[in-house]
């Protein structure tokens, strides 16, 4: 990546239940993310159920284009 380019961590809560992921929401703060995952996994069978959160990098161009009509 060039000098002008930066980054951004983004954290994404998946939820899945009975095995099968029924949900997935994008923050950009690591606390927003966690807080949202905990009210997910209230009352939950963790057993059957899971809530996780992954976090990754978005790499972003510091250029601003027009938009293209």
């Amino acid at each position: 990546m060039g000098r002008n380019d930066r980054s951004r961590s983004i954290y994404t809560v998946v939820d899945v239940w009975r095995g099968v992921a029924v949900g997935a929401k994008s923050f950009t703060r690591r606390g927003n993310a966690r807080k949202y995952m905990q009210r997910l996994r209230r009352g939950r069978n963790l057993e059957q159920d899971d809530v996780k959160v992954f976090e990754n990098t978005l790499w972003l161009s510091a250029k601003v284009g027009r938009a293209v009509r």
